[in-house]
């Protein structure tokens, strides 16, 4: 009987402890957080992005853009002012992260494996994108064998 007593004590700290944590998070990182920081940033065009991120990998040069834009469109933020290690996680909590990602596989005809994005800590462009870039540098060598 003490056992579940316990046990039923320890789950509701567990809970609340979770509930703290996200409800910490989404007010540190929150939309008004984001875009508070955005205001303050000077615009980054998509080739700016590239160039000085992204230059010396062997990233397709419109992919970063394109997860950018599309981070944006979750976020409602600007697009241009999204920098690769914005730790965009705190927008991926329902269903719109989930189809973010079949886009995104649909659009490359890729697969991002489960695995990979379950132990991912931080939802980033550069992330997301580097991702994506490793997909499809192995689908292009297993097309060309």
């Amino acid at each position: 009987m003490i056992t579940y007593i316990v046990r039923g004590v320890l789950i509701t700290i567990y809970i609340v402890l979770i509930y703290a944590f996200y409800k910490y998070k989404s007010d540190k990182y929150g939309w008004r957080h984001w875009s508070k920081v955005c205001c303050q940033r000077r615009p980054l065009n998509d080739c700016e992005l590239y160039d000085n991120y992204f230059s010396n990998s062997n990233i397709p040069r419109e992919l970063p853009g394109t997860v950018r834009s599309r981070l944006a469109e979750i976020a409602e933020l600007p697009a241009n002012k999204l920098l690769p290690d914005d730790d965009l996680w705190y927008f991926f909590r329902d269903l719109e992260g989930v189809e973010f990602f079949m886009k995104l596989e649909s659009t490359y005809q890729i697969d991002i494996p489960n695995d990979e994005m379950a132990t991912q800590a931080q939802m980033t462009v550069r992330w997301i994108t580097e991702a994506v870039g490793r997909q499809l540098h192995m689908k292009t060598i297993s097309t060309n064998f």
